[in-house]
Formats: structure tokens, sequence, C-alpha cells
């Protein structure tokens, strides 16, 4: 009896050895502006914007035009308007004394 000889691909991932891997190259990433939003002052650090009330102090408010809001949760402040309202007084006139 004769042996054929049977030949079986293998997938190519399999075939192929792994370079070696090394040093990771890690990316330049801009720096975080959470610090921007500290100040320090005499010796205490306050915050320079406010916090969400219902995330914690840890999360700030981002300012708008007409309002604050959370980026987390959404919870949202409107600001008022700083123009005071002026309404227009009706003129008064008297009223006639009823005799009896």
């Amino acid at each position: 009896m004769a042996e054929e000889e049977t030949t079986v691909e293998a997938p190519v991932s399999v075939v192929k050895k792994k370079e070696a891997k090394g040093k990771k190259i890690r990316t330049k990433r801009p720096t975080s502006k959470k610090w921007s939003f500290y100040k320090v002052e005499g010796g205490k650090v306050s915050k320079s914007r406010k916090s969400c009330p219902k995330c914690g102090q840890a999360t700030f408010l981002a300012s708008h035009k007409n309002r604050e809001s959370c980026g987390k949760c959404g919870y949202t402040v409107f600001k008022t308007s700083q123009k005071p309202v002026v309404e227009a007084k009706p003129e008064s006139t008297p009223e006639p004394v009823k005799q009896q």
C-alpha cells in the first residue's frame, strides 16, 4: 500500500508569526482643563464654576449664554435677564364718592 501525502491548509493567522511588540509609542493628548476651574488665592482653593447639585461636588456646570447645564446628567439652570422690567403705571383717576 502506498501512502498518499495529504496537505491541510491552515488559516493565514495561524501560519504568520507574531512580530516582537517592543515599547508602545504613546500619542500626545491635550492636557485636562479641569485644573482651570479652580483658583488659588492666598493659600485657599476656590471653585470658579458652580457644581451640579445632583451629581456632586466633582461635576461642574457648563456656562452657556442663557443657561448653565451639567454634561453628565442634563441638569439645567436658566439664567434670568439682568435688565429690570419696568411696568407702565396706569393713570389713576379718582373715583367719585357715592353719597347715600
